[in-house]
């Protein structure tokens, strides 16, 4: 008899623990990029930070899981995820390193946030048109699928710099027509670095790409599904986030 009571004391218990929330959390482990492209996101003295940890840590908080994050190199960061190191990854897209992922079954949400890469020039220069744009500079590693073609056929001339720094200096001091970056990081370097806003701006009527921002995984799809209801039941919450970090969606 004594026997049965603890069990069903220790059942009782166990409810109580699960409807306050005391049951333990189901950890998970994503990996990111382990790169500033801030405000998207950011890995600042260790801790992974920006709009997509905000977004990722809402979600996790609603279901009840612990997200840890490890920032890699993106090369790794991807063969990482394809030997399932990782739970997750954050972001990703069906086209990016394709011959590295072979035929392996990647679910993908739907997208996070779309990015637009494009070129920042001097306001005087927007809307010059394609044909005057002759020397293009990008942030080393960026790859440029509006420009492939014209660089080919050297209509466009490339370099690259390590750094935002030279990059955005590159064209300030019209070494170069454009900068070929993500918007909204050039935005925010302008506006929080050099405290400079209108030194340069996006020109729409030049190629530019937009990609979206997905969350993957290979282990677990249920919770993908689980991410794409979140989005679609807390729309508010994520253009809130949007427009606290100043992240601009643009269309094509």
């Amino acid at each position: 008899m004594k026997k049965v009571f603890m069990i069903t004391l220790f059942a009782v218990v166990g409810m109580i623990f699960s409807e306050y929330g005391f049951a333990q959390e189901k950890k998970y482990l994503v990996g990111v990029e382990d790169t500033s492209y801030y405000p998207h996101y950011a890995v600042k003295n260790g801790k992974y930070t920006g709009f997509a940890c905000d977004l990722l840590e809402a979600f996790a908080k609603k279901h009840g899981y612990k997200f840890s994050y490890k920032p890699l190199p993106v090369m790794r960061l991807h063969r990482d995820f394809i030997e399932k190191k990782l739970d997750f990854l954050y972001p990703n897209n069906p086209e990016w390193l394709t011959e590295l992922k072979g035929n392996v079954t990647i679910s993908y949400s739907k997208a996070a946030v779309n990015v637009t890469d494009g070129v920042m020039v001097l306001p005087e220069n927007k809307g010059r048109g394609l044909e005057k744009l002759r020397y293009l500079v990008t942030i080393q590693g960026f790859t440029l699928p509006a420009y492939t073609a014209l660089i080919k056929d050297n209509k466009v001339r490339l370099s690259e710099s390590y750094e935002m720094k030279g990059l955005i200096g590159s064209v300030i001091g019209k070494n170069a027509d454009g900068a070929y970056i993500t918007v909204d990081c050039a935005n925010h370097y302008l506006r929080t670095v050099l405290q400079k806003p209108d030194a340069l701006v996006f020109d729409p009527g030049l190629p530019y790409d937009v990609a979206a921002h997905q969350l993957s995984t290979i282990l677990y799809p249920e919770i993908i599904k689980e991410f794409d209801t979140f989005m679609n039941e807390e729309k508010q919450l994520a253009e809130q986030l949007k427009a606290d970090y100043r992240i601009t969606e643009i269309s094509k």
